[in-house]
């Protein structure tokens, strides 16, 4: 993926729900990977009226990262590779509904221990 597709993706899928958000002093959360820094995406950021939430301490506190950590390694187990691309999606489909509930039930419960952990560590990484 790069910058343009970023952009192209947010223009679909934002108007859905962002702007209802924005009215309520909702700013966009993103990491630092490339795409989303890239000038051309703050430029389009900037350009829509679309606050970004900059000053995030680490992308690694997201409990997405956790899930996208948990699909990959089920996607991927045992060395598994994809010949097209439609396999591919069929298999993260199916990794994503294997996940159980509680998985991410319990990343939800255990966030104040990282928000803890966080500050223990003046921001700097934790084991989570």
């Amino acid at each position: 993926m790069n910058a343009a597709h970023y952009q192209q993706m947010i223009c679909l899928h934002f108007p859905a729900y962002g702007f209802e958000c924005a009215a309520l002093n909702w700013q966009f959360q993103q990491d630092n990977a490339p795409i989303h820094v890239a000038r051309s995406t703050l430029a389009y950021f900037e350009q829509r009226g679309i606050r970004r939430f900059n000053n995030w301490p680490s992308p690694d506190m997201n409990i997405i990262e956790n899930v996208w950590s948990i699909l990959a390694r089920k996607v991927y187990e045992n060395g598994r590779q994809y010949s097209n691309k439609d396999k591919l999606k069929e298999a993260i489909r199916v990794a994503w509904a294997n996940i159980p509930y509680d998985k991410f039930r319990s990343l939800c419960d255990n966030f104040p221990r990282r928000i803890i952990a966080l500050h223990d560590a003046r921001g700097k990484w934790t084991k989570y």
